[in-house]
């Protein structure tokens, strides 16, 4: 690897924006889709090194929905909606008005949380590519509902030797009076990084 993008801080304040664009997109979009109030309480990125992921989590074995939206164009890499089960339950109590079994979640509960992180995950793109002004092609979302440990080992397996980092988004919101957390990672492909600053010229 020649260079990490924790190095480099035109890179750094690049994701930044997009966090802080893409977050104030993906509330609004999510405040529509699911008829609810969201208001956002605190939104963090973070740049970190793709084992650190593991102990940024902490419970590794909880289980989780994680919603996979790969990019490809100028702009490619991979994005991840990653919220746990109390979250999704709630998500699903407040659109279907129904009790979930996170176990067995029935294909209308899987359509809607893959729409919702598709969602989320094009807020993210849609930013990349306004301040960029490059094209992007997001692909048809792919959920997944295992411990979250699993479903990090899936893109960090593949995306990993492209990059030693990764662009994680803490977000931390009300849905009704209830206080939630949700995490976006993207995983960028190496060229785009490398490319970025000649993007922004």
């Amino acid at each position: 690897m020649e260079e990490n993008f924790q190095n480099n801080e035109l890179i750094k304040d690049f994701l930044q924006e997009v966090g802080n664009i893409g977050t104030g997109n993906a509330i609004t979009a999510l405040s529509q889709f699911l008829n609810a109030s969201f208001q956002l309480e605190l939104s963090t990125v973070h740049f970190m090194h793709y084992q650190q992921v593991y102990h940024f989590l902490g419970k590794v074995d909880a289980l989780h929905v994680g919603v996979f939206v790969e990019a490809r164009g100028e702009i490619s890499g991979l994005f991840l909606f990653l919220i746990d089960q109390l979250l999704t339950e709630k998500i699903i109590q407040t659109l279907l008005g129904e009790d979930a079994d996170f176990n067995n979640l029935n294909e209308l509960e899987e359509s809607l949380l893959c729409e919702m992180g598709n969602i989320v995950c094009n807020a993210y793109a849609t930013a990349m590519n306004g301040l960029l002004n490059k094209s992007i092609q997001c692909l048809v979302p792919q959920l997944c509902v295992d411990m979250a440990g699993a479903i990090l080992n899936v893109p960090i397996s593949h995306f990993a030797f492209n990059t030693d980092d990764i662009l994680m988004i803490e977000t931390i919101f009300k849905l009704g009076e209830e206080k939630h957390k949700s995490h976006i990672l993207f995983l960028p492909d190496y060229d785009f990084i490398q490319n970025i600053p000649r993007f922004l010229e």
